[in-house]
């Protein structure tokens, strides 16, 4: 079956799936949407023509909306998708619209369902080339729709409140607040809900945004009331969290606090006064006459066996204190950016020097030392040579 979405939009179907082709052309569209808005009263053709085409003659426009009739027929695959003759209107056995059951609901008493349909303004973003009347015909029946809308919030919004179903409620006037953010009763109607609901900060902070808002788009501020409704929020103790529940034990249940006085409770219904203890640091208290524990080999091996078993401490093993650690030895030498020592490559030896004389032909040696006139040099070890 086809539907047809007038809210947020213009758009048709068929079984979920968008149509495409001539039949989804934009002026046969809001052919469709002129036809929708009517209902069963229908919609006179010269009417369609001076909304549809305002410019052409009556000829042509006539001849412009016989055709448009026949294109969605037969794109749409229904012959009788709009019946009529002189006054035109569509067929709810092969086409529904989101239009006609928004206003039934509302009629009916269902506003949830009716909120629920309307999925934002009428015909939002369609407009119409060279057909001003569309165009404002457009803009009247999207006021009123929101209109109407807006109305159906305020009254779910004012039931939650009612029942006291204050996180409800919340959500109703936020939608109201989306849909007409500069309504000042619509802004004290959140900030009530929320502050009911224990949420005060966001009520202000709603405040907050709203007063920018009419400072940036009207340059004007707050109702008076609107501000004393904000500055009695701000002055409101913090609300204290619900109870928990009592009669029980559980995790949600308060504790009872512990005697401070020095006294014993009995569980009879009295109370007792503490053991006196001796001087001595024992308790003159009298001895038990029977041990608490009976002797190991008198239990039982059924109650042994039934007994969970206890598990003992383990007594924490001493962990040895960290030796300090052991002192580095002192760099010599070179060290390179990771302070490494490294051998000392340009440390010198000594050096030895060893003469020998060696006779050479025709020379005379001797081992006397030589004149004192002697240019040559003595050597070390006494040895000289000259020629």
């Amino acid at each position: 079956m086809l539907r047809l979405k007038t809210f947020g939009g213009l758009a048709i179907r068929r079984n979920g799936a968008p149509v495409e082709g001539a039949g989804a052309q934009r002026r046969r569209l809001a052919l469709l949407a002129l036809l929708a808005e009517a209902g069963e009263r229908g919609v006179s053709r010269e009417r369609l023509l001076g909304l549809l085409w305002p410019d052409s003659d009556l000829e042509r426009g006539r001849k412009n909306l016989a055709q448009a009739v026949y294109a969605l027929r037969r794109d749409l695959g229904a012959d009788e998708l709009i019946t009529g003759t002189a006054d035109l209107r569509l067929n709810t056995d092969h086409i529904s619209s989101d239009l006609h059951d928004f206003r039934r609901a509302a009629a009916e008493g269902r506003l949830e369902d009716a909120v629920a349909l309307y999925e934002g303004p009428f015909l939002d973003g369609v407009y119409l080339d060279e057909a001003p009347e569309f165009d404002r015909w457009a803009e009247q029946e999207r006021n009123v729709l929101a209109h109407e809308y807006v109305a159906a919030l305020e009254q779910l919004a004012k039931r939650a409140t009612q029942a006291g179903d204050h996180r409800t409620a919340v959500g109703h006037w936020r939608k109201l607040a989306n849909a007409d953010p500069l309504n000042a009763q619509v802004a004290a109607g959140l900030m009530q809900a929320l502050a009911a609901a224990g949420d005060r900060a966001a009520a202000l902070q709603h405040y907050r945004v709203y007063e920018m808002l009419l400072r940036q788009e009207l340059e004007i501020e707050p109702d008076p009331k609107l501000k004393a409704l904000a500055d009695g929020l701000r002055k409101a103790p913090a609300t204290q969290p619900p109870p928990a529940p009592t009669g029980s034990r559980g995790a949600g249940a308060p504790l009872r606090p512990l005697d401070p006085s020095p006294h014993t409770a009995t569980g009879q219904g009295e109370i007792r006064e503490p053991t006196p203890v001796s001087p001595s640091g024992r308790s003159n208290a009298p001895a038990l006459r029977e041990p608490l524990v009976p002797p190991l080999e008198e239990i039982p091996a059924e109650t042994l066996r039934a007994t969970p078993a206890v598990a003992r401490p383990i007594k924490p093993t001493p962990v040895p204190a960290p030796k300090p650690p052991a002192p580095e030895p002192a760099l010599s030498g070179y060290t390179d950016e990771y302070a490494r020592p490294r051998p000392d490559t340009e440390r010198k030896l000594p050096v030895q020097t060893v003469t020998v004389a060696v006779p050479l032909p025709g020379s005379r040696c001797s081992s006397a030392p030589p004149p004192a006139s002697a240019s040559d040099s003595a050597s070390p070890s006494g040895w000289c040579c000259w020629s």
